[in-house]
């Protein structure tokens, strides 16, 4: 699996003697093997396993396994057992299966695998987090809350990195978030921002150091979704220890009353 993202949504389909369609019909790999859910730990039990999970989430080798021991699958011709591929993300992903039956002695196997067509497994390289070119992750910022509270959050959302920085709760008009970053050098640039919207995100101000000149945005959405690259503004800038004051200013009519508010990434533009 070529990405975090959970690959197995894709049923089971057992088709038995030739029947027109098959008599097994299944809910999602998640169900067939066991998970109920995806999962990316490694687990054990009687009849179905995930002896291997690379990670980090789903990405990398897994490897799972069924034995049909309480529920067999008689059949006197042919059986044929097709599972579908069905990923999260338009990506391609490599299966490989290998099936073991029971059968009366001296019957054979009448598809046998083709000589000199072995499957090659290709394990990929190390997983490294997609990041945004010029990017501060505002994740590895240092940062100050004087209302509700401040963490980092990883997902599956698209951010730089895959982590943000994430303000929970904070008062209408109360204390800010502070934040702080640094410039390549003294001078004026463009700041940008990219910010995640949802329907618990609230309407806040943000202002960099002590220019009077503020952006307020409304970052309600009806799903969750990471927003385009906003410009805040140019200001002047020192080269250590700028700040991002953002001030929860309330909510949109049709949001839950959280006020949340995620930073992505910072981006400067240096202005001539």
């Amino acid at each position: 699996n070529p990405v975090k993202n959970w690959w197995g949504e894709g049923d089971e389909k057992i088709t038995v003697d030739g029947e027109a369609f098959p008599s097994i019909f299944g809910t999602g790999t998640e169900d067939y093997f066991g998970y109920a859910w995806c999962c990316s730990e490694p687990f054990s039990h009687p009849y179905h396993a995930q002896p291997t999970c690379d990670g980090p989430g789903n990405y990398g080798l897994t490897t799972v396994n069924r034995f049909h021991l309480l529920d067999p699958i008689p059949f006197h011709r042919s059986v044929r057992f097709d599972m579908e591929l069905w990923h999260w993300k338009d990506v391609k992903v490599d299966y490989a299966t290998t099936v073991f039956f029971y059968a009366k002695a001296g019957a054979r196997d009448r598809a046998p695998y083709p000589a000199g067509r072995t499957p090659h497994l290709q394990l990929p390289e190390p997983y490294v987090a997609p990041r945004v070119a010029g990017a501060i992750e505002a994740e590895a910022l240092r940062f100050e809350v004087r209302s509700g509270t401040a963490v980092v959050q990883e997902s599956t959302i698209e951010w730089s990195d895959e982590r943000q920085l994430w303000w929970q709760d904070p008062e209408v008009g109360g204390g800010p978030l502070v934040v702080f970053f640094d410039a390549p050098a003294a001078g004026r640039f463009r700041v940008l921002g990219r910010f995640t919207l949802a329907r618990d995100y609230g309407r806040h101000r943000l202002a960099v150091n002590d220019d009077p000149q503020v952006f307020e945005h409304d970052f309600y959405r009806r799903d969750l979704k990471l927003g385009d690259e906003l410009e805040l503004g140019v200001f002047t800038l020192t080269e250590k220890d700028n700040r991002l004051t953002v001030v929860c200013v309330g909510k949109h009519p049709d949001a839950l009353d959280r006020r949340m508010f995620g930073l992505d990434y910072l981006k400067l533009v240096p202005v001539p």
